[in-house]
């Protein structure tokens, strides 16, 4: 019976794998003409659009962190005075930044700053809830590279240091009670200045 199952189950998974990929190599605005309904609809379920999740690239040059790409919704607190921003892109350099974010039940502020030795930055995470369902002392940060976590624990003091990260790709999710309610996808480049690498 248990055969019988796992058998069942990997057929339905092979079926569904199938659909995915069939949806998928289908030029857009035809999908629905050759796809059934209910299979658009169980991809679709398979894979929600994220509402509470932004991508932020910073780039890293000697001391300075300079903002290359991010959404129009996150605000730079720090430096007060963000001059010559074009395309999605800061040209105004320092060697920390503040930036702060509305998500559905929380207000989360980052700040990013270069060490004095070394490549590494500082992230200090500090999140205030804006319902009063969502407790601050129940929630936990985590920090994440490449899908392996790294840090995580629950909020001091409403926020959560990380030392000691180098450029690369990170993932910081904030969570209630298992559940993520803020996502910030942090990609920390190093930049090249007068002709030579930032480090």
């Amino acid at each position: 019976e248990r055969i019988e199952k796992k058998v069942a189950a990997e057929q339905e998974s092979t079926e569904l794998l199938s659909s995915v990929k069939k949806i998928l190599s289908i030029e857009e605005g035809t999908c629905s003409e050759i796809v059934p309904q209910h299979l658009i609809r169980r991809v679709i379920n398979l894979y929600p659009a994220k509402t509470d999740f932004v991508r932020i690239v910073l780039g890293l040059a000697g001391k300075m962190i300079r903002v290359i790409s991010c959404p129009g919704d996150v605000m730079i607190v720090r430096p007060e005075i963000v001059c010559g921003v074009r395309g999605n892109s800061c040209t105004q350099d320092s060697s920390m930044l503040v930036m702060a974010k509305f998500f559905s039940t929380i207000q989360v502020e980052m700040e990013v700053a270069r060490a004095i030795t070394g490549r590494s930055c500082t992230i200090k995470v500090s999140v205030a809830s804006l319902q009063a369902t969502t407790q601050e002392d129940r929630l936990r940060v985590a920090l994440f590279s490449r899908q392996r976590e790294l840090f995580s624990g629950p909020l001091e003091n409403g926020r959560m240091v990380f030392d000691e990260i180098d450029p690369g790709l990170y993932t910081v999710t904030i969570c209630n009670i298992g559940k993520v309610i803020g996502e910030i996808d942090l990609n920390l480049e190093e930049c090249v200045v007068g002709g030579l690498r930032g480090n």
